[in-house]
């Protein structure tokens, strides 16, 4: 059996220089100095997945999944 679907993924995060991160007193001086600054990165993009299942002594048992980017060339993206 496979079950098949799209998965939107959104990615929204806020480049910190994190405390205890590698680099992080380097970077910690230089926002100090007003030489660097936080910063968003963001992405969003999709996914099909094909989840293959079989029937055994009456449960369903995951035998695999596929995913594979969806190409959205040429498509208007939303901000």
């Amino acid at each position: 059996m496979e079950i098949t679907g799209t998965v939107q993924h959104n990615w929204n995060d806020t480049y910190d220089f994190d405390d205890g991160q590698p680099g992080f007193e380097e970077a910690k001086l230089l926002l100090d100095e007003g030489m660097a600054k936080e910063f968003s990165i963001r992405a969003n993009w999709r996914q099909k997945v094909t989840a293959t299942y079989r029937l055994e002594n009456g449960e369903l048992k995951l035998e695999g999944t596929k995913w594979e980017d969806i190409d959205d060339a040429g498509k208007e993206k939303p901000d």
